[in-house]
C-alpha cells in the first residue's frame, strides 16, 4: 500500500517439480534403427530437454562423450572425444558400418543449469 503497510490478500500453493536429466541425441535419434543415409548427416552430439519440456532456455553443452562402433564381427572400436563434433576419426568407421552394426555413444559429459552431468546416450542399429 502506499502507507507502507501491507495486506494478505490470500495464498496459493505451488508444486515444484526436479529438472529432468537431459537427452543425449546422436543427430535427432536417441536410440533405435538408424540408416547409412541418417548417420552421414550427423555431425554433432547433442544433449537438451526434449521438445516436451515446459520452459525455454535452459541449455546443456556437450563437453565430450566416448564413441564406439561394435560390428556384428570383429572388435569393437572404442574412441574418447572432447567437444561434441563427430571427429574424422569416427567418421571413419561410420563410413564403414554394415547392417546390425552397433552405434553407442556413452559416458556423455555435459554442462548445464545444474553444473556438469555425466549421461547415458544412445544405442544405436545399423538398418
Amino acid at each position: 500500500m502506499a502507507d507502507g503497510t501491507t495486506k494478505h490478500m490470500g495464498s496459493q500453493l505451488y508444486r515444484v517439480r526436479p529438472v529432468p536429466h537431459p537427452e543425449v541425441l546422436f543427430g535427432t535419434k536417441t536410440g533405435g534403427a538408424i540408416s547409412r543415409g541418417e548417420i552421414a548427416t550427423v555431425s554433432m552430439i547433442n544433449a537438451g530437454l526434449g521438445a516436451g519440456f515446459a520452459f525455454e532456455g535452459l541449455k546443456y553443452i556437450v563437453n565430450g562423450y566416448t564413441f564406439a562402433i561394435a560390428p556384428k564381427s570383429g572388435p569393437a572400436h572404442f574412441l574418447p572425444v572432447t567437444g561434441n563434433r563427430i571427429t574424422p576419426e569416427c567418421r571413419n568407421f561410420l563410413a564403414q558400418v554394415h547392417t546390425g552394426d552397433l552405434i553407442i555413444i556413452a559416458n556423455v559429459a555435459c554442462t548445464g543449469p545444474g553444473g556438469k552431468l555425466i549421461l547415458s546416450g544412445p544405442t544405436l542399429t545399423v538398418k
